[in-house]
């Protein structure tokens, strides 16, 4: 069975889900090739799912702290089935959704597996066995990733799980160790401990969440400590023994572990395998993803590259990258900007950020000012009870642009923007410090540390 179109995306990600309807309303025939879920691990395995956690545990802080409000409650308890019915149901209406919308806007949908025969052709393996061949202009990877194991841990080992794994579980566990203290590791350490989990983190690095600014990490590690937590930083899981409880697990420093379910958060590789690339000389760097232009044009002239298998981790990256590869299949020449890229990590702190650190500033010998502003000296904040935290903003001392800024806090992942947007925008601090912002609101605290700048 034969096909033809303009664009064939191999992959219904965050990227290829907003590049399909973009296409088609500029008035291209797309179809799209997804394996399991159109959204992505994203949707189904990701973003999506662990904040609908985030919510059921932010909810649990409040029950927790109600007496604090004057609010008393007598009793309380988790029922986890439901949490994750919840989460399963949520998950469907945004599948529903997205499939609808290409079902109304006219993108085809085909369930299966895609591999490029040639710069113009995919071959699909459909859901029911059938072999199709689609003949295209233009070809979009947007296949994602794939959790790597860490050695001597298996995924396939029962008790051993990885992201989906963990959103798979029915019962909670009493107790969990999660190898691997990066932004995965601590939201999902920061869920379960609320759900009455006895919580470990083993990071191999000397501190966790590396890419964060230390005095960020310290207010989240004396959270993440308070909360019940355990962190071990610069040692390694070398072996472990199954036992009729769970896994003993051997620590390089000489120490031994109980734990019920083993959590891996380590990493993620592109899924760049298997999908002809190697045949038709489309280039990968050594770690496996997919080397692209600054039009994020791959080494073969109409084959394009998105999201994670370009190397990217972020979804709102992904989205824009799609946009951005549309543009340039219709001839407008336009590069992708990384410049502005926020990020946030949703623990019971959020944190967020964008721009460079202060280590990258001074490594980079660009002379700056830095200045915070802690949430007790915030009069929402106060009132809320949601005094922890602190907004912090880091400019060029000479141009006072804005070079980059951490939140740690309530709404953090809101407050970003605002910083992101003076960014985006090339507006200096004093363009913020002028504005006026509307209170009681935890916004202040950028105006605050804007003016002190």
């Amino acid at each position: 069975m034969k096909k033809s179109t303009d664009v064939t995306i191999i992959g219904g990600g965050p990227g290829g889900y907003v590049a399909a309807p973009l296409a088609k309303s500029k008035g291209l025939e797309v179809i799209c090739v997804e394996k399991e879920v159109l959204g992505g691990v994203c949707l189904k395995w990701g973003c999506m799912p662990t904040k609908s956690l985030v919510s059921v545990s932010k909810c649990l802080d409040m029950v927790k702290k109600s007496s604090d409000y004057g609010v008393n409650v007598s009793g309380y308890s988790l029922d986890f089935q439901k949490v994750m019915q919840r989460c399963r149901k949520h998950v469907k209406m945004l599948e529903d959704g997205c499939v609808s919308k290409f079902k109304k806007i006219g993108v085809e949908l085909i369930m299966g597996t895609g591999k490029v025969k040639d710069k113009n052709t995919i071959e699909v393996l459909t859901s029911e066995g059938q072999l199709l061949e689609i003949e295209s202009r233009y070809i979009i990877l947007d296949t994602g990733s794939t959790s790597v194991e860490i050695p001597p841990m298996k995924l396939s080992e029962e008790g051993i799980l990885d992201h989906k794994g963990a959103l798979s579980l029915d019962e909670l566990p009493e107790s969990m160790l999660i190898v691997g203290g990066s932004t995965m590791g601590c939201e999902f350490a920061n869920i379960f401990s609320n759900f009455g989990v006895k919580v470990t983190i083993v990071e191999l690095l000397p501190v966790i969440l590396n890419s964060v600014d230390a005095d960020i990490r310290e207010v989240l590690e004396d959270d993440l400590q308070r909360r019940g937590i355990d962190i071990i930083t610069g040692e390694k899981v070398t072996g472990y023994k199954k036992n009729s409880s769970g896994f003993i697990c051997e620590l390089s420093g000489g120490r031994k572990i109980n734990t019920q379910k083993i959590l891996l958060t380590a990493g993620r590789k592109p899924n760049s395998e298997g999908i002809g690339l190697g045949e038709n000389n489309v280039k990968k760097a050594k770690n496996g993803s997919v080397v692209v232009d600054e039009y994020l044009q791959t080494s073969v002239p109409g084959i394009y590259a998105i999201g994670d298998v370009r190397g990217g981790n972020l979804a709102h990256v992904a989205r824009k990258e799609g946009e951005v590869v549309v543009d340039n299949i219709l001839g407008n020449k336009i590069p992708m900007d990384y410049r502005v890229v926020p990020w946030v990590i949703y623990t019971g702190l959020e944190i967020a950020g964008v721009g460079i650190t202060e280590k990258e500033a001074r490594e980079k010998n660009i002379p700056y000012k830095v200045a915070n502003s802690s949430y007790k000296s915030n009069g929402r904040a106060l009132v809320s009870d949601e005094t922890e935290g602190f907004v912090k903003i880091l400019i060029d001392e000479k141009t006072r642009n804005i070079l980059g800024s951490q939140i740690i806090g309530a709404n953090a992942s809101d407050l970003i923007n605002e910083i992101c947007l003076a960014m985006q925008c090339n507006i200096k601090i004093d363009g913020i410090s002028e504005m006026i912002h509307a209170h009681p609101t935890l916004g202040e605290g950028v105006l605050k540390v804007a003016r002190s700048l």
